[in-house]
Parts: C-alpha cells; sequence; structure tokens
C-alpha cells in the first residue's frame, strides 16, 4: 500500500512546511500545489459514499488549507505531522458544515458519509458525522491514541505504520488500538 504523500518528496515537503512556517506566503502557495494531489485524494475517498452533495472534494480541500492559511500558529516539523493536522482540520470543516446545514433544516438534513468497511461501520452503513465527531470526544477521554488513530485513519488516510510514526507509539500498538476504537465506535454509533 502506497504511503500518503509517497508521490510527493518528502524533502521538499518539508522545505516548504519550514519556509511557511517561517512566513513565507510564496512556499505556502507551492505547498499547496506539491500536496493538492494528494489532499485530494484523501477528500474524494472519504466523501466518495456520500448520500447528498453537501461539500465536494475539491471544496474539502481548500477550506481545509484556508483554515491552514488562517491558524499561522499551527505547527509541525514533518510531512506526516502535516497529513496528520490537515485530517484533524478536515473533520473540524466536515462536521461544521453538518452542523451549519443542520441548523438550516431542523429534524431533516443529514449530511452522511458511508465508511469504508475496512475502516469503520459494517457494509452499507452510513455515519452520523456529528455523530461520530461527539463519540470521537468521548473515545479520546477513554484512549486518547483510539481516538487519534481513527481521526487520522478516517479523515487523513493514514496507514498504521504512518499513525505510529504521527502518535509516536508502536504499529502493533496503533493496531491494537484501532481494533478496539472499531468495535467501540460500533457500538457507540448503532
Amino acid at each position: 500500500m502506497r504511503e500518503t504523500g509517497e508521490s510527493v518528496p518528502g524533502a521538499d515537503v518539508t522545505r516548504l512546511l519550514q519556509s511557511w512556517e517561517q512566513g513565507d506566503r510564496d512556499a505556502g502557495d507551492s505547498l499547496f500545489d506539491l500536496v493538492y494531489p494528494e489532499l485530494r485524494k484523501i477528500a474524494a475517498r472519504q466523501l466518495f459514499a456520500s448520500h447528498q452533495d453537501t461539500i465536494q472534494p475539491t471544496e474539502l480541500v481548500h477550506e481545509t488549507y484556508l483554515r491552514f492559511a488562517a491558524n499561522r500558529h499551527l505547527r509541525w516539523s514533518s510531512r506526516l505531522q502535516f497529513y496528520a493536522l490537515a485530517a484533524r482540520i478536515a473533520r473540524q470543516v466536515l462536521v461544521d458544515r453538518y452542523r451549519q446545514k443542520s441548523s438550516l433544516k431542523r429534524g431533516g438534513a443529514f449530511f452522511r458519509l458511508t465508511a469504508d468497511p475496512e475502516k469503520l461501520s459494517a457494509a452499507g452503513g452510513g455515519i452520523d458525522l456529528l455523530a461520530l465527531d461527539e463519540a470521537l470526544k468521548r473515545l479520546a477521554k477513554v484512549d486518547a491514541v483510539a481516538a487519534r488513530a481513527v481521526e487520522l485513519r478516517f479523515f487523513g488516510g493514514l496507514t498504521i505504520p504512518e499513525i505510529a510514526r504521527v502518535v509516536g507509539v508502536g504499529e502493533a500498538t496503533v493496531s491494537r488500538r484501532w481494533q478496539m476504537a472499531r468495535a467501540w465506535l460500533r457500538d457507540e454509533l448503532r
């Protein structure tokens, strides 16, 4: 399985991240151009089974980038940390969009994602983003590594080895926590 951003030279991404962090706006634009195809693939994968056209992959990537640009205090030291942060921001964008849509049509307008069966839900089941977000907050209180693994895998498309590097624990630990989180979330989201 190809790692996230493998098609993008890691050294180039890291160099651009450092320049952007130091205030070079051109580096931010170059970075976006470089990682855009991979971020779009991740967004498309997450939104592929969406039952409504509430947000498109391109729009999700652009909103994620705008939030990056608006939050100059964000820090990262590697390409993987960048993708991990992108996963967290994408989750926030989707939850905010869901809340906005739900507030416009109380009781209706559910924005549902169907997760890849390997990742979270049983085949054919949809996931209510707001319920998932709340469940992840509860899971984080019980097991922060498991909650982070779900966020990075589901919203960021990272692999188990990549998650292990981001979180700073072994692959076996991430794999065990991932399995536990999937079962826990299935029960919580029923």
